[in-house]
């Protein structure tokens, strides 16, 4: 898949794009966007990983920050979902460990809470952003989306 049709994929409203399931995603799909979702919350963490695998994403899972970055020593995702409150490095603090090792990889931050968060100007200029808990399934795909179109090349 080019550039241009992974722009396409990724900007695409919530919804316009059917959904694929198992052995059912079209022949463009060699590889999936990977997005590693770190979340300790269990039911929140399934829920996440659902809606973005239902939007065509590939995920991957950590409940600890020390598991994502085991995770992150095997393999390089696309796209990082975290939770700011983890339980044992916040979520802020993994995102400018993962920041300085690979610093094109964006940053959707999900929390009920937005204390020891940047404000929204430096979050944009890491292309980092943030979504609040409770969020419905569109909404995170749409940031998703966003934010994995953002850290394409661009095209002419």
């Amino acid at each position: 898949m080019g550039n241009a049709a992974l722009r396409q994929w990724a900007e695409a409203a919530p919804g316009a794009l059917p959904t694929y399931r198992g052995d059912l995603r079209p022949a463009i799909w060699v590889v999936p966007p990977l997005v590693l979702v770190v979340e300790d919350e269990p039911v929140i963490l399934r829920v996440t990983c659902h809606h973005l695998e239902d939007a065509g994403f590939a995920c991957v899972n950590a409940d600890t920050a020390t598991h994502a970055l085991a995770i992150l020593a095997e393999t390089v995702p696309d796209l990082l979902v975290l939770d700011i409150r983890l339980p044992d490095i916040p979520g802020p603090e993994l995102a400018l460990v993962i920041h300085r090792r690979y610093p094109t990889i964006p940053v959707l931050f999900v929390s009920g809470w937005i204390d020891g968060l940047a404000d929204a100007g430096t979050l944009a200029m890491l292309r980092w952003e943030f979504l609040q808990k409770p969020f419905t399934g569109e909404a995170l795909v749409a940031a998703a989306r966003r934010l994995f179109a953002k850290s394409l090349p661009a095209t002419h």
